[in-house]
């Protein structure tokens, strides 16, 4: 996907980035994949307006994306490519071998008839998915799990990707770009190296993200912040300090310890 950058005509359109629309292959939507998207227009359950400046805007369908992609070792094509309202990213609509149909999110180098797969078996190839232990250390990854089945949670919106950095154990450790500060990593350790993750990268849009802060990891962050324990990010190792290396290796330890519980 191009991007198109608007001239500074009014406030409103300077620094405007918008992605351009001629890879969509398809305006109408499939059907049998939409759910109602209700919108409040800023009143409560008693009719009374209680959030200003909410309303109008065009009504839109909820696209029912598969993030799971459990249908392991069925082949199948991709029919279009389509626009959906409710993400940056573009979303790709396959149909597989038995006739079932699903929305994906389209990486970028994904056309039109192209066969995917999803499973252990599948080839570590674009719009294909893969447990992470299946999948080449370096490659460029998105849509990935924090837990095996749950459903991807990270790198999911248009130019967001990670990289598969190294394996330990039963953890897999990635690294992805933090957009606000390009030479900046972050590394996150994914619950179990099952977790799936896609081939290549998302559409590259330029999108005005939060940096990702630095946080100490031991006992008492965890259980006073209510943090889920896989969402662990953190500055990338080199550019720790001693102690903070030590209380990051102390929390990968002890994450061994207490994953079961």
């Amino acid at each position: 996907m191009a991007v198109r950058k608007f001239k500074p005509v009014t406030a409103g359109t300077r620094h405007k980035i918008i992605g351009t629309y001629e890879e969509i292959t398809r305006t109408a939507p499939e059907k049998s994949l939409l759910s109602p998207k209700k919108s409040s227009g800023g009143r409560n359950n008693t009719g009374k307006m209680t959030v200003r400046y909410i309303g109008g805007g065009h009504k839109q369908m909820y696209r029912n994306v598969d993030f799971k992609r459990a249908k392991d070792g069925i082949a199948a094509t991709v029919k279009s490519i389509e626009y959906d309202p409710n993400r940056t990213a573009r979303i790709a609509l396959l149909v597989y071998a038995d006739g079932e149909k699903s929305y994906i999110i389209a990486p970028n180098g994904l056309k039109v008839g192209s066969t995917v797969m999803s499973g252990a078996e599948a080839a570590p190839e674009v719009g294909n998915a893969l447990p992470l232990n299946k999948i080449p250390v370096g490659t460029l990854i998105h849509n990935i799990e924090l837990r095996p089945g749950q459903g991807a949670m990270m790198a999911r919106s248009a130019g967001t990707f990670a990289q598969l950095t190294s394996r330990d154990g039963d953890y897999a450790i990635i690294k992805y770009l933090d957009h606000e500060e390009k030479e900046r990593f972050g590394v996150s350790i994914c619950w179990d190296d099952t977790c799936n993750g896609l081939g290549e990268e998302f559409y590259v849009i330029p999108l005005n993200s939060q940096s990702i802060r630095e946080q100490r990891f031991d006992d008492n962050f965890y259980e006073h912040q209510h943090i889920p324990l896989p969402l662990a990010t953190l500055a990338k190792l080199d550019d720790l300090d001693e102690n903070m290396r030590k209380n990051y290796l102390a929390f990968v330890e002890w994450l061994k310890l207490n994953r079961n519980k």
